[in-house]
């Protein structure tokens, strides 16, 4: 048996090569990032917080973010059309419709993130 790691559709095998699995995003799938230490914690919530309320319940997290990008993203805000007011783009989880965001390509190549 093969000792590969899915992540986020990246299949990565134990020597290090990776390519792109056969899960097209046409298919409806949707793709979220977080560093394994987390998963814990989601699965006892039974959710996916937003960065927003983390930081309002005083969750302890491991964060993969880039913290450049994280302080353009604290300065976005986006209209709720059902609340009638400006909500902070950090009070949404973020996920994605492709197999190879961005994030996941700066990630793997800049070995923030080990790959086993």
């Amino acid at each position: 048996m093969s000792q590969n790691v899915l992540y986020d559709a990246l299949v990565v095998d134990n020597k290090g090569m990776w390519g792109m699995s056969d899960v097209s995003y046409l298919d409806g799938y949707i793709y979220h990032m977080v560093h394994f230490d987390n998963l814990r914690n989601i699965f006892q919530r039974r959710a996916i917080l937003s960065k927003q309320k983390v930081f309002q319940e005083r969750i302890h997290y491991h964060s993969i973010a880039n913290d450049e990008v994280q302080s353009f993203r604290d300065r976005i805000y986006i209209w709720d059309f059902a609340r009638q007011k400006y909500r902070s783009l950090h009070s949404y989880v973020p996920f994605y419709f492709a197999t190879h965001p961005p994030m996941l390509h700066n990630k793997y190549t800049l070995k923030v993130c080990r790959i086993e």
